[in-house]
């Protein structure tokens, strides 16, 4: 065997081989997830939130249960999600969503902001930074986001269809032209127009 096949070959190895480890790491998890969680007698866990350190006892009327549909959206962020009985903790100072499995042996957590709730953050659903609050009165530029003055980048609109924020930023580079009549789609559940601000 030649030296120029001995390189293709080592180089066919190497790229089957980060293609493998690149697969493996969308498959897994973001750091805290799958972990067993210890839970005391009366079945309350303490809890740190991973967005904003908020340290707290969690109790079962803080747990709720998700819809299907929320439910899809955390089957897509985490497959080991899938077929799970699920329930939400939101944080009570960020609203981060933290999401756990009903298993019988206990809670597993599955992750964070695997989706956005009901509730809202002032932080991007998907690239977790600050949502800033427009310089305008709720409404008055909803479905007009071109039209928006300034920079509107960072500011946040509010999906109709799964409730995620997200910053116009992300919706932006998500859309990439996708859209025949320009508007927005949602990074987290790939619909739209994606046209209402987020007021904080």
């Amino acid at each position: 065997m030649s030296e120029i096949q001995t390189a293709v070959s080592v180089g066919a190895v190497l790229l089957l081989l980060g293609m493998a480890i690149v697969m493996f790491r969308r498959g897994t998890p973001s750091s805290g997830a799958n972990r067993q969680l210890a839970r005391n007698r009366d079945g309350t866990f303490e809890h740190v939130c991973s967005m904003c350190g908020d340290q707290t006892l969690v109790t079962g009327d803080l747990l709720h249960t998700l819809s299907s549909a929320e439910k899809a959206l955390a089957v897509r962020e985490n497959r080991a999600a899938l077929g799970k009985d699920l329930a939400e903790y939101v944080c009570r100072q960020c609203y981060a969503s933290h999401c756990f499995a009903h298993t019988p042996g206990g809670l597993i957590s599955l992750g964070v902001n695997l989706y956005e709730g009901q509730r809202h953050g002032t932080r991007c659903a998907e690239c977790l930074q600050p949502v800033q609050r427009p310089t305008w009165e709720p409404g008055y530029y909803d479905g007009r986001v071109d039209a928006a003055p300034g920079l509107v980048d960072s500011c946040g609109l509010a999906c109709h269809y799964c409730g995620a924020v997200c910053c116009v930023g992300c919706c932006q580079g998500v859309t990439r032209k996708r859209t025949q009549d320009g508007s927005l789609l949602c990074p987290r559940c790939f619909r739209g127009p994606n046209d209402c601000f987020f007021h904080p």
